[in-house]
């Protein structure tokens, strides 16, 4: 049984009018100013009272659940609010992948132990079952079916209302652990130990290509927004940008000392953001790459029309660049720690980002200049957010909580 607490007052956006928070470039050339402009959101709480979702190992008492039904805009952020909260069943655990709907309506999610999946119409689980060994899981185009792909490169079928299985094929006998998937087509991309990158159209169980893409394994892989190119990475050192559909290379590059960690591609498909455990890099292809001064990459985000791009590492902290120049634009403080993680709206005017055991912050990408950015703080009442999702729809945030807790924000139906 699901349980969800009653949804809290609007949060209290710390700050407001000219408060002024600095920080400095990694150059130390020049100092950006954060102001926090966002007024406070008409709640009653004082900095006294007990959070509102109180982040403990007991899941929260109440029914209540209510829908998100606009997207989350620059214009009513201020009156975002906590909708609702999915909890795991008799476990404590961290859903480690997962994924939602193409009409951003549903959620499926894998634990150490399970495959759950939610109604996020209603808050309502649709089925809980055993994991197996699944590491990753992707809803289907036309939301009918979940597919599961194992640790050895077979993938499962699922009825994504049940959770009954009803079909499996073997995707890739030599699987290297690495997968992309195409939400909108279908398209499942499995890179091999042998170097090989073979193509599914997983709806109809059918194999598209097997490309003979590297000397030695596959180490990451990336669709292009909209499917038609795949960018590979391979122990052997090389990057290769692929016409996958006719097997043609489209370019390549070796980096100097650096294994590929992630990549990204711009939504246009004409450049390649790449992360290493030191830096990051931008590949306009048929240029040579320009290095961008990151200090690592486990955040690496184009804003959906490109004009930005966010890297960062839990050592460094986040930082944003020009998503077509690689220019530095500024350093967001706060952003340093374990379990960095970020997200964009899907306008590309707001960034959310979290910190364990830090805090949450928006962001208004909307008036970047060279003198400030605007920030504000969002008390979601826990400090042990991992990860954050901004649904492609622009109605939810889902904060997923380290002990298992997924925390649902947006604009309440009716406001």
């Amino acid at each position: 049984m699901i349980r969800i607490t009653p949804p809290p007052a609007p949060p209290r956006i710390q700050g407001g009018g000219q408060t002024k928070i600095a920080f400095v470039s990694p150059h130390r050339a020049w100092v950006i100013v954060i102001v926090l402009i966002l007024a406070a959101c008409g709640s009653d709480a004082t900095p006294t009272q007990a959070p509102r979702n109180p982040a403990t190992l007991t899941a929260p008492t109440g029914e209540a659940w209510t829908t998100g039904d606009v997207p989350i805009t620059l214009e009513n952020v201020q009156t975002i609010r906590y909708l609702g909260r999915l909890d795991p069943p008799d476990v404590v655990a961290t859903w480690f992948d997962f994924t939602l709907s193409p009409d951003s309506t549903a959620l499926a999610a894998l634990n150490v132990d399970q495959l759950a999946s939610w109604d996020l119409l209603t808050g309502r689980p649709f089925f809980y079952t055993g994991r197996g060994n699944l590491i990753h899981v992707y809803y289907s185009p036309d939301k009918t079916e979940l597919y599961g792909v194992t640790d050895a490169g077979v993938t499962d079928v699922y009825d994504a209302l049940t959770g009954s299985q009803m079909n499996t094929f073997n995707a890739h006998p030599a699987f290297a652990a690495v997968t992309v998937f195409h939400a909108d087509t279908g398209w499942l991309a499995l890179g091999g130990t042998d170097g090989t990158i073979k193509v599914w159209d997983t709806f109809e169980r059918q194999s598209l290509v097997t490309i003979n893409a590297h000397s030695e394994a596959i180490s990451v892989l990336a669709f292009s927004e909209d499917g038609t190119r795949l960018a590979s990475a391979s122990i052997d050192g090389t990057v290769r940008v692929w016409d996958w559909q006719s097997r043609q290379q489209i370019d390549q590059f070796e980096p100097e000392n650096a294994d590929i960690l992630h990549m990204t591609f711009s939504p246009d498909g004409t450049r390649l953001a790449l992360g290493t455990g030191t830096t990051a890099l931008l590949w306009t292809f048929g240029l040579t790459p320009t290095t961008m001064d990151t200090g690592g990459s486990e955040v690496l985000l184009f804003n959906g029309d490109g004009r930005y791009l966010l890297a960062g590492s839990r050592s460094d902290g986040l930082t944003l660049w020009d998503g077509v120049q690689a220019s530095y634009i500024g350093l967001l403080p706060d952003t340093a720690g374990d379990g960095v993680t970020a997200a964009f709206s899907p306008d590309g005017s707001l960034l959310i980002t979290a910190t364990l055991n830090r805090g949450v912050f928006l962001w208004n990408l909307n008036e970047i200049t060279g003198e400030q950015l605007n920030q504000a703080t969002l008390e979601i009442g826990t400090r042990q957010i991992y990860r954050v999702h901004w649904t492609d729809d622009g109605r939810l945030i889902l904060f997923f909580d380290a002990v298992g807790a997924i925390y649902l924000w947006g604009i309440a139906q009716g406001s």
